[in-house]
């Protein structure tokens, strides 16, 4: 009888699923405070996160291909692939905030919680695929004070665009 190999037979998968999730974050939570909010070289800062997470997906392309369920594993990382791009997207377009209508602002800071989340149940999904009942990546163990930040996004960006505004026209008069 032939078995499938699974993430635990590769040492190096069970890093994967979690660096990418790490990736996930860093991208939200590291572009938006560093890259949108204080423009530390803005572009270069989030293209760099933003290459950093594609990688770390294409990193996974090898091992679904031992996935117990190969196609539903392929679909998930297409998806998977599709929303990061919008997540990126997102925040490289969160760049401008400044200078965008407040109610474009909140249109897009508005995308990014629901669209963090899918993409954490897809990346559950995919070491489901992997791992079958015993999955290696636990989303419990997000560090302390990240459902915080999230929840509290849109009033984040509502603070920093006010301000920004309040320094225009200050500088301006």
């Amino acid at each position: 009888m032939e078995t499938k190999n699974t993430i635990n037979d590769a040492p190096n998968n069970p890093v994967e699923i979690s660096q990418l999730a790490l990736s996930l974050d860093s991208l939200i939570v590291n572009g938006i405070q560093f890259g949108v909010f204080l423009g530390i070289t803005p572009n270069d800062f989030v293209q760099n996160l933003s290459d950093r997470l594609l990688s770390d997906l294409e990193a996974l392309d090898e091992p679904l291909q031992t996935a117990s369920d190969p196609r539903k594993a392929q679909d998930a990382l297409l998806d998977l692939r599709a929303q990061l791009h919008r997540l990126i997207d997102l925040v490289t377009r969160l760049q401008s905030f400044r200078s965008m209508p407040l109610s474009e602002l909140r249109s897009l800071v508005s995308q990014i919680p629901p669209l963090r989340h899918r993409c954490l149940n897809l990346i559950q999904d995919l070491d489901h695929c992997l791992n079958g009942p015993n999955p290696n990546y636990h989303r419990s163990s997000e560090p302390p004070g990240r459902s915080d930040f999230f929840a509290n996004l849109e009033a984040l960006f509502d603070e920093n665009w006010k301000s920004s505004r309040a320094e225009q026209n200050t500088s301006s008069n």
